[in-house]
């Protein structure tokens, strides 16, 4: 087994942020909205895909099985830029949902989003990739 090598733009296609507001103590997406500025990994995605892969610890039942694919996580970037609500989107299996959920909560405090001035919630999703290389 050799750790995961992804091509930067294969990753970075994948990132993608909204804003939310919070009601009732759900997150609604606004219609149409973005954030003027999206919530950021400190470093930007470059530094994030650095850590997964510098992180990334392929879950052996997945490699005993060859189970390869691409893990979605959906998390919330809070004003304050915490971590918040991760969920796994699409699944893999093998280890590999579970790996991708521990990944994202061993991630450093975020910037958050901006809108109007303002410190904003924002949903984001990642693609976290497992690939088994001979």
């Amino acid at each position: 087994y050799r750790p995961t090598i992804v091509k930067y733009n294969q990753i970075y296609s994948g990132f993608q942020s909204k804003s939310i507001t919070s009601s009732s103590n759900k997150y609604n997406t606004k219609k149409s909205d973005s954030p003027e500025i999206s919530a950021s990994f400190p470093g930007g995605d470059k530094k994030m895909i650095a850590f997964i892969l510098e992180n990334l610890e392929y879950p052996p039942l997945a490699l005993k099985k060859g189970i390869t694919g691409r893990v979605v996580v959906q998390f919330i970037v809070d004003k304050e830029g915490n971590i918040v609500d991760p969920k796994v989107i699409t699944h893999v299996g093998g280890g590999c949902d579970e790996e991708a959920l521990r990944i994202v909560s061993l991630m450093p405090k975020w910037t958050p989003g901006f809108q109007d001035g303002e410190a904003i919630k924002t949903r984001y999703f990642t693609p976290i990739e497992f690939d088994i290389f001979d």
